[in-house]
């Protein structure tokens, strides 16, 4: 199993190259149904209209709580 940090790594980087199945394969059924590849297309559309693109993913911080595991990713973008 990889670690959160590479999967989430892994995750942006499917997003920034446009792969939404790919993307979205790590997804539980409920949440695949919630944000299928075209609308997952659509919200990071509007992020990089916010924030622009991603040159390189620099670091990663885990978060952990009862219910979930976080993984924060900062660009450099």
């Amino acid at each position: 199993m990889q670690s959160y940090e590479a999967r989430g790594a892994r995750f942006v980087l499917q997003l920034a190259s446009g792969r939404w199945d790919s993307a979205t394969a790590d997804f539980s059924a409920g949440l695949a149904a919630s944000l299928p590849g075209p609308t997952l297309e659509a919200f990071w559309s509007q992020i990089q209209a916010v924030d622009g693109g991603i040159a390189s993913l620099e670091h990663a911080a885990i978060q952990r709580n009862a219910v979930h595991t976080t993984a924060k990713l900062l660009s450099n973008g």
